[in-house]
């Protein structure tokens, strides 16, 4: 039988899925390329995997808050039901295969809140959503860098911004890309306006814009981490708590505590540095 490794489910937050568990996932699959991928999650994060996967399989639990998405567990979730899946998913496979692992997180009692179950040392970001994600973005938005505005938004942080790009024409040079309406201009455009299919998501969409950006800009939230994870230098506000703990990468990043009076200044000022200069600017 063809050897396959199995990844889940996983039931738990978007930000340790992306931190701690599919950066694992695309590790295993660079070391054993001859070797089929599984992943049992929730469809709207199946880029996440992407082109690593050979089987993306839908998670679907009835009546779940994505509040109660703690680290790698669900809350909504027993025990009892978890173990369900897990076995359920294996004997999906095991009868075609040979599973050379199963991969999934333990959340049995304190041991969810462990950070690297599986290995930091063995974390690979380099995602890569299904092909279909990239050619829309490249279609809608052809030969342009990109900005990134993190949600939630501040109206007086959007206005100061406003007056920003359309005092030194901006957009000339950059495509401005939100993640949710910020209800101000045109000049922004939202993923979630973008359609998606069985072969995209938004988070697809949101890999792939973020790849290309030149900044990250707004307070601290999946969209800013993620973006560290892409290489993307960031401006953010909010604490420095764990600060290096999200930044394996050593990305660059300006973190204030606040938004600051001078965000125009800042934002050129970062405009201006070479990609590749890597500083930390604590302030």
């Amino acid at each position: 039988m063809k050897p396959i490794f199995l990844f889940g489910p996983f039931v738990g937050s978007l930000q340790f899925e992306f931190y701690r568990f599919a950066p694992f996932m695309i590790f295993t699959k660079k070391n054993y390329p001859e070797c089929k991928i599984a992943v049992l999650t929730r469809e709207e994060r199946f880029d996440l995997y992407g082109q690593y996967s050979d089987y993306l399989i839908p998670l679907k639990i009835k009546n779940t808050n994505v509040k109660n998405q703690i680290f790698f567990k669900l809350k909504d979730l027993k025990t009892s039901e978890y173990n369900k899946l897990v076995a359920r998913f294996n004997k999906m496979y095991s009868s075609r295969y040979e599973v050379i692992n199963h991969y999934y997180p333990d959340i049995i009692d304190y041991r969810y809140k462990v950070r690297w179950q599986f290995g930091r040392s063995k974390m690979n970001y380099n995602f890569n959503p299904r092909f279909l994600n990239r050619s829309t973005i490249e279609k809608i938005f052809p030969k342009k860098l990109f900005i990134f505005i993190s949600p939630p938004y501040d109206s007086n942080f959007i206005s100061k911004l406003t007056h920003l790009i359309l005092k030194n024409k901006l957009n000339k040079k950059f495509t401005f890309v939100t993640y949710t309406d910020c209800n101000q201009s045109s000049i922004y455009k939202n993923i979630e306006d973008i359609k998606i299919n069985s072969r995209t998501s938004h988070i697809g969409y949101l890999i792939e814009i973020l790849k290309r950006s030149r900044l990250v800009i707004g307070p601290k939230s999946d969209f800013t981490h993620l973006a560290l994870l892409l290489k993307v230098p960031i401006i953010i506000w909010g604490n420095d708590t764990n600060i290096n703990l999200i930044n394996p990468l050593n990305t660059r990043i300006v973190l204030h505590n606040d938004i600051p009076d001078n965000i125009e200044d800042e934002i050129l000022k970062e405009l201006r540095k070479k990609k590749s200069e890597e500083i930390y600017n604590c302030i």
